[in-house]
């Protein structure tokens, strides 16, 4: 009995020590799985790459951004539409004449191999108006009466305008005469209107050159023309003049930026087609 009770109690100590010798193995595998799967920490990381940079308390995609970025874009719509209500209100009276209203690229007649490769010219011109409005880029038409320039004028403005763009065209004396209205009016200055004449996308000075000018005049025509260059908004000037005449006109700063980036200035050298109709 004795020795079979030593033997029970041995056994007991014996298993009793192997428990023990194999608890700290238990513990240290637990403490090993901890640091290899450490899920929490997993999580977080995973948490923090999904998070939005500008709000952290955000998941992507980020709906406080996507309502910021709906927000901008409806703000941008209503600034567009108060801007072409402003430009209808104001430029009522200034646009495009019954006589060119039809214009188009379409029925544009090139009476020779030059006046189609400027037709092309200015067809890419006006369908890449997106590109042209944000980098400012500025035509001069000049050259001879009768050679199309206010025709292929006529046709940007349309193709532009239906492209959602706001599009003023004007001769050089309605732009002064529109400028002097502040000069009647205690609530608008000169300035006032120099300024809305930048707001228009794209705007079109026709007949430059046809009158002589008081310096005064040619000082607004420098000024609404340069301040349009400065704030990245084409012009595009229409005349009868040579290259070397425009000069002198509106002054070689206007001239030096019309070469300035993609500006262009083409020069309608072929004879008239209303005199050469009449000749037939």
């Amino acid at each position: 009995m004795q020795k079979h009770l030593t033997t029970k109690m041995g056994s007991g100590l014996a298993e009793t020590q192997l428990m023990r010798q194999n608890a700290p193995s238990q513990v240290f595998r637990l403490e090993r799985q901890d640091a290899i799967l450490p899920e929490t920490s997993l999580n977080e990381k995973i948490d923090t790459e999904n998070k939005c940079d500008l709000h952290p308390s955000e998941f992507l995609p980020c709906c406080v951004c996507d309502e910021h970025k709906e927000y901008r874009k409806q703000n941008e719509i209503r600034r567009k539409e108060k801007e072409k209500q402003m430009i209808e209100s104001r430029f009522e009276s200034i646009g495009l004449g019954d006589r060119y209203k039809k214009c188009s690229f379409e029925n544009y007649k090139a009476s020779c191999e030059c006046a189609s490769e400027i037709m092309l010219m200015c067809l890419r011109y006006a369908e890449t108006f997106r590109e042209r409005r944000r980098d400012g880029d500025c035509l001069a038409l000049l050259g001879n009466l009768g050679t199309g320039k206010n025709h292929l004028a006529a046709a940007i403005c349309r193709v532009v305008h239906s492209a959602g763009y706001t599009v003023v065209h004007t001769t050089t004396m309605r732009m002064i005469r529109y400028v002097r209205r502040a000069y009647q009016s205690s609530d608008i200055s000169e300035q006032d209107q120099i300024d809305s004449l930048v707001v228009p996308d794209l705007l079109v000075l026709d007949e430059i050159g046809v009158n002589r000018g008081t310096d005064d005049e040619l000082v607004l025509l420098s000024d609404v023309i340069c301040s349009r260059i400065e704030n990245y908004k084409p012009v595009i000037l229409v005349s009868n003049l040579s290259l070397t005449d425009l000069a002198k006109y509106v002054g070689d700063r206007v001239i030096d930026r019309l070469y300035d980036g993609n500006s262009n200035v083409l020069c309608f050298t072929w004879e008239s087609y209303r005199r050469r109709d009449r000749q037939e």
